[in-house]
C-alpha cells in the first residue's frame, strides 16, 4: 500500500509530547507574496494538506533539484494550485493558482526533462 502524504493537517507531536507544527506547514511565513510583472500577487504560502501530486527533477545544468507539489485537499476543499522549489524546500514559488487541469487529489505528477 502507498503511503499519500499530507503537508500540516494531521497533529504531530514532538519529542515532548507536545503538538508541533510539521516542516511544511508554513512556508516562508514572513513573505506574502509580491506582484509579479502584470500585476497578479505572486503566493509563497500554501495551504495544509493532503493527497497531492509531487515530484523532483534535476535543475538546469546539473545543479540540485527542483520540486513540485500540485493540487491535493484542505481540511475543506479540494485545492488545485501548483508549487516549485529551487532549494530543497526550503522556500516556494506558486507557479499558478488554478492550472487549466483543474482542482484534483492523489494526482500522478511527473517532471519531463526538456
Amino acid at each position: 500500500r502507498l503511503d499519500v502524504p499530507s503537508l500540516g493537517i494531521d497533529p504531530e507531536l514532538d519529542a515532548d509530547g507536545h503538538l508541533a507544527a510539521p516542516p511544511w506547514t508554513l512556508v516562508s511565513p514572513h513573505d506574502d507574496g509580491a506582484p509579479d510583472g502584470h500585476g497578479l500577487r505572486v503566493l509563497r504560502k500554501w495551504r495544509p494538506r493532503r493527497d497531492f501530486g509531487c515530484c523532483a527533477a534535476p535543475a538546469s545544468g546539473g545543479c540540485g533539484e527542483l520540486l513540485y507539489i500540485a493540487g491535493g485537499t484542505s481540511t475543506s476543499c479540494t485545492l488545485g494550485d501548483f508549487w516549485a522549489s529551487e532549494d530543497q524546500g526550503s522556500s516556494w514559488v506558486c507557479m499558478h493558482q488554478e492550472p487549466p487541469w483543474g482542482k484534483r487529489k492523489a494526482a500522478a505528477l511527473h517532471a519531463v526533462p526538456g
